[in-house]
């Protein structure tokens, strides 16, 4: 991976996790990891 590529990855994984802590609890559900590995590839 270039320095790039490592720095665009690096950047959404931060907004990705900012926005997760932000959520409230109850917005959270349950998934399974089926669900998760099929949310990913979309």
């Amino acid at each position: 991976m270039n320095k790039q590529t490592e720095k665009q990855a690096l950047e959404r994984l931060k907004s990705e996790l900012a926005r997760a802590f932000a959520a409230p609890d109850s917005s959270f559900k349950p998934l399974t990891a089926a669900q998760v590995i099929a949310r990913n590839r979309a």
